[in-house]
């Protein structure tokens, strides 16, 4: 390879390394909620130990990833438009065997970034919590729960679940899904005043998205190490 073809070899496997660190932090970040909202020190028998020692871990995790956000997201993604736009202009120039590894590139690239955006939209920084309803308003047989969506919705309207997500600082805010030519969302809030409504009524499902977040991350995670030693391998030989 030429010494410019090195730099650019360089950088894309820096860039590859940067990412694989970023997307494993997050998924210690994700992992410490979900072991924090387990509360393990009780089922460890630690004391407060292990709790204390989560949720130091899980302020700087948090830190780490605002940091990471705000200031390297922007030129990474600016950085990764260019190379990208090097990796298709040698391509067009090669003259080899192409269409294939264009075509598993395309797919890798494409499946790592919607796994990612699923993971990262499955992330829940407060507590969540679901009610199963799957009737019509005037079928509901909770009162509680068939008088919020009375305050909300029509009687005729048939609503497959309620979900609930603490705000900040210590509202909630309600997404009502139903059927109304199709699933629509109805938006709706709570106060604080209504916490023993939530808890009674609800089940809370923060860890369920929070592994789902977790899986997929790892998952992207292993394809993308898959995707950057195949794109190095790749480029060195579009170089030659």
């Amino acid at each position: 390879m030429k010494k410019r073809d090195k730099i650019i070899y360089v950088i894309i496997l820096s860039l590859g390394v940067l990412l694989i660190a970023i997307a494993t932090c997050l998924m210690n970040f994700v992992l410490t909620m979900i072991l924090y909202d387990l509360e393990l020190s009780n089922t460890l028998f630690l004391e407060n130990y292990f709790l204390n020692f989560l949720q130091m871990y899980f302020v700087i995790l948090m830190l780490v990833v605002y940091a990471v956000y705000t200031f390297i997201s922007i030129p990474y993604i600016v950085i990764s438009i260019i190379l990208a736009i090097i990796f298709i202009i040698k391509y067009i120039k090669f003259k080899g065997k192409k269409l294939w590894q264009i075509v598993k590139t395309i797919i890798l690239g494409v499946a790592i970034l919607l796994i990612w955006i699923y993971g990262l939209k499955s992330i829940t920084l407060t507590n969540k919590y679901e009610i199963k309803v799957n009737s019509t308003v005037d079928e509901v047989t909770n009162i509680e729960v068939k008088e919020l969506l009375q305050n909300e919705l029509k009687n005729d309207q048939y609503v497959y679940k309620i979900i609930i997500s603490a705000g900040f600082p210590d509202d909630y805010d309600v997404k009502i899904y139903y059927k109304d030519n199709g699933l629509k969302i109805e938006n709706a809030f709570l106060s604080d005043n209504d916490y023993d409504f939530v808890h009674k009524n609800s089940k809370n499902i923060t860890n369920i998205y929070n592994t789902k977040a977790l899986l997929c991350t790892f998952l992207g995670n292993v394809l993308y190490i898959y995707f950057i030693v195949n794109i190095l391998k790749e480029y060195k030989r579009i170089s030659i």
